[in-house]
């Protein structure tokens, strides 16, 4: 196995040994395979708890209260695609198998995060009135709003951390209190949270003059109100290829001429083209900027950028 051999037990073996590899590992997951190293079913503590609570005694074996039809993996999920996976089904623990349930690996959701860890800080910016969606916002911040269940915000923090980013920085002023106390410290979710408090509105670029020291590595910085499936790393990869001072992500708009357009040579027609679409990017609200580039921000003072 890859991983996760402290935690392979077999269908003959009892709880009080799963107990015991549980309190090793701190995993509350014991993953049961057969002679064969096919995959026979998981024990999690919530397993035992109910085991103990139905009478049977520490020397049951397992395979009389596994989960027999646990939730799998394949080697063709990807690394996103496992942590998105644990996180729905608030699992730490996920077998990978083959197609005839051959244990391949056991993947576990914290080494999963710190395989990835990046040292590039992320700034989020969640200080806007959000007058535009009022009175959606008279009560709660914009980036607090739900989408899916719970707040963008949230979704946000969520991608960066599965993408292997930790140290966060958010923006607030209007309502900012409500996101202190909903993010707190950003344990919760695997990351590190400092707040920038603004006095006053800076604009989308004059918060990172209130960063307590420059960053020593490229920084994302990101509105805090979107919602989007772009790969972190990948973005961060092609910027530093790149070699240049900032990176703004892009998206493909389409905006379609409701008519008959024609094309004119003087005062001859030369074509009539029905309902053309017209294709701009335009800015997506993401940005990795390169430490020099904050050195030009004055603190305290507003400074968009749009």
């Amino acid at each position: 196995m890859t991983t996760g051999s402290d935690i392979l037990l077999g269908p003959a073996d009892t709880l009080h040994m799963a107990m015991t590899a549980m309190d090793r590992t701190g995993w509350q997951t014991c993953v049961i395979v057969d002679s064969e190293d096919k995959l026979a079913g998981i024990v999690s503590d919530g397993d035992m708890r109910r085991a103990l609570l139905a009478g049977k005694g520490l020397e049951t074996r397992v395979e009389n209260f596994m989960n027999s039809q646990p939730h799998c993996a394949t080697a063709e999920d990807t690394r996103e695609e496992l942590i998105n996976l644990m996180r729905r089904l608030r699992i730490r623990v996920l077998p990978v198998v083959t197609p005839d349930r051959k244990l391949i690996s056991v993947k576990v959701l914290d080494e999963l995060i710190e395989e990835y860890r990046h040292p590039n800080w992320v700034f989020l910016l969640a200080g806007g009135l959000g007058t535009r969606l009022r009175p959606l916002t008279e009560q709660v911040p914009k980036p607090l709003l739900e989408v899916g269940g719970r707040p963008i915000l949230e979704s946000i923090l969520r991608k960066y951390v599965t993408d292997g980013f930790q140290q966060f920085f958010i923006s607030i002023n209007y309502k900012g209190q409500m996101v202190k106390d909903h993010f707190g410290d950003g344990s919760r979710w695997g990351a590190e949270i400092q707040y920038i408090e603004e006095r006053d509105r800076l604009g989308t670029a004059g918060p990172l003059g209130l960063l307590p020291e420059p960053p020593t590595a490229p920084m994302f910085v990101m509105n805090g109100d979107l919602l989007t499936d772009v790969n972190m790393t990948s973005m961060l990869g092609y910027h530093m290829d790149s070699g240049a001072a900032a990176t703004i992500a892009v998206r493909e708009y389409d905006l379609q001429v409701p008519f008959g357009v024609t094309r004119l040579n003087g005062h001859e027609v030369t074509a009539i083209e029905e309902k053309p679409v017209q294709k701009f990017r335009v800015n997506a609200g993401i940005y990795v900027l390169e430490p020099k580039m904050l050195h030009t921000i004055e603190p305290g003072v507003f400074l968009d950028m749009p």
